[in-house]
């Protein structure tokens, strides 16, 4: 729903750029170990602690043979934070697909990855004002999962008391988001796209996990379109 990787890589510069000075080591040094563990746990990380820039930053310096004390990282990190709460904005389409699921009554839940603390991800959702849209909203913290562990998927279906065949996941992660769907049932429609639509367009990637996208869109105003055609034809599944 937002422009996250732009408002990541941006406050991810600068984070590197404040740490490299105060380690005294070059920018592009730390930069490329810091990349190499971040895609590696975004990857492999099973549990919400492995998403945290913390946890990547510690892992990072320890490579590296570098020291920062556990308050210097978590003072880096909330300022990381802080400057990706001031940037986000929301996908273009987000709002308009929100508010037309919500008048017609559709039932609707937020379900995320742990960004190591769950109230970073809350402190996003009500910057961006769409907390009133939602009846549920999880994250991986909750359940001490990351997805596609089936557990949220699971929780997420009993808070909303809806079947899977019922249930339309929304996603951007063919992995995580329609792989770990489709593992219960759940119909699933992916917009891929920026540094994911480049990884799944592996040709490996894209032959294992293209099978669990039932739709497959370039942004979310062709999401509300389907929706629209769906509802126009009641019931929605």
């Amino acid at each position: 729903m937002e422009y996250w990787q732009k408002a990541s890589r941006k406050a991810e510069k600068n984070l590197i750029k404040r740490i490299a000075k105060e380690c005294k080591i070059k920018e592009s040094i730390l930069k490329s170990t810091f990349l190499k563990n971040k895609h590696r746990f975004l990857i492999e990380g099973k549990t919400p602690a492995m998403f945290s820039h913390a946890f990547w930053l510690k892992k990072t310096l320890e490579e590296l043979n570098l020291y920062l004390s556990l308050r210097r990282i978590h003072h880096h990190t909330e300022k990381f934070w802080q400057e990706v709460e001031d940037n986000v904005r929301l996908y273009a389409g987000a709002l308009e697909l929100l508010d037309f699921l919500k008048k017609n009554k559709i039932k609707l839940a937020l379900i995320s990855d742990s960004d190591g603390l769950k109230k970073y991800k809350y402190n996003r959702i009500k910057r961006l004002g769409i907390k009133r849209f939602f009846d549920v909203i999880l994250t991986s913290d909750d359940v001490g999962h990351n997805k596609p562990h089936p557990a949220i998927f699971k929780r997420t279906l009993k808070e909303l008391r809806m079947k899977p065949d019922k249930t339309w996941m929304v996603g951007d992660n063919p992995r995580s988001d329609c792989y770990g769907a489709k593992l219960l049932g759940i119909n699933t429609i992916c917009v891929l796209r920026g540094s994911w639509k480049k990884y799944f367009s592996q040709p490996r990637l894209k032959r294992e996990y293209s099978k669990y996208l039932d739709y497959e869109f370039d942004d979310l105003r062709e999401v509300l379109s389907f929706f629209r055609k769906k509802l126009s034809k009641k019931p929605l599944i």
